[in-house]
């Protein structure tokens, strides 16, 4: 979808926010009451096309600072990026999430391109070279050509 955002998103925006600080506030589970395993979500997440992106960020069950960069063709807002992902961290643990920012990505995997650009209305800018960092860590993408840009929204 082309729309920017809307009053609907606003507050799903300030919902995912909302969960987000009661859930990094509060008290830590003791470390043997959080499950110990690695977890089983991917840190990138891209679908094809030019689509909403967040970057998102939390602390695992194993106290490793990790980093996720998500698409989604089916979005019409980041909220709705955002909140799926979100939630399946803290279902598996993860403490300290935050939603770092958003913008686009445009994934063409013809031309072996990915082209990181623009913003979020929800939740601001993310910082697009720490999301280029994560894509180009995700062995599926590293023959691609991924750049970044301020332009657009």
């Amino acid at each position: 979808s082309d729309a920017t955002t809307s009053e609907a998103d606003q507050q799903h925006v300030s919902k995912i926010t909302s969960r987000l600080a009661e859930h990094n506030s509060s008290a830590p589970e003791a470390p043997t009451q959080r499950v110990q395993c690695a977890s089983n979500i991917p840190s990138v997440s891209l679908d094809e096309g030019a689509n909403k992106y967040v970057l998102v960020t939390g602390t695992d069950t194993k106290n490793r600072e990790r980093a996720f960069v998500y698409s989604s063709s089916t979005a019409s807002y980041h909220a709705g990026v955002a909140g799926p992902l979100t939630d399946a961290m803290m279902k598996e643990g993860f403490e300290n999430v935050n939603v770092l920012g958003g913008g686009r990505i445009l994934l063409a995997n013809e031309s072996k391109k990915i082209e990181i650009y623009g913003h979020s209305y929800g939740f601001g800018r993310a910082d697009h070279a720490v999301s280029m960092g994560v894509v180009q860590n995700d062995r599926r993408y590293q023959d691609y050509d991924i750049t970044w840009n301020n332009e657009g929204y």
